[in-house]
């Protein structure tokens, strides 16, 4: 799929409950799940090794606002930002109790996140992930953008050689 391998909801507002979202490609964004001015609940969801060519490995949120609870984001992939996440355009994203592991990108091996909103993980690990440049773990590029992490783990995150920041770059 050009948006969302899996799924692409545009001013939409879905519930997913103990589904699992893998090995989707999107040639764009949001290898896994596109969500575009949408408000998605996920509870035990797993988004894992979906790719995309740009941003969001797994998801890409573009002026939307998922709840996420007691989900996992692994071995997802892109070639540019957000391996796991890209959060663009007041996108707030609020995640609880999930893990996001193994995810890969240029920037923002777990998350990328720009142009503003607020970002609210509570009780998450964010652990393992690569980024090739800047941010390992999350990267957040513009002012007028906040990550809040309460009770989260972001440990072990990596990134190449000379870039910035193996955990969290701000």
């Amino acid at each position: 799929a050009g948006f969302g391998g899996a799924m692409s909801n545009d001013r939409s507002s879905p519930t997913l409950s103990n589904v699992t979202l893998s090995n989707n490609t999107a040639i764009s964004q949001g290898g896994g799940m596109y969500n575009d001015r949408s408000f998605p609940i996920l509870n035990n969801v797993t988004l894992s090794n979906n790719t995309a060519t740009s941003h969001g490995g797994a998801m890409y949120n573009f002026f939307s606002s998922p709840t996420i609870s007691q989900s996992k984001f692994t071995g997802n992939t892109t070639a540019d930002a957000g391996g796991a996440m890209y959060n663009n355009f007041n996108s707030s994203v609020k995640v609880s109790n999930s893990s996001i592991t193994g995810n890969t990108a240029n920037w923002g091996g777990a998350i990328f996140k720009e142009n503003g909103g607020n970002d609210t993980f509570l009780n998450c690990t964010i652990a393992g992930n690569y980024a090739s440049n800047d941010g390992g773990g999350i990267n957040t590029k513009t002012a007028n953008t906040t990550t809040n992490l309460i009770n989260t783990i972001v440990y072990g995150n990596t990134k190449a050689t000379g870039s910035q920041a193996s955990d969290i770059r701000n």
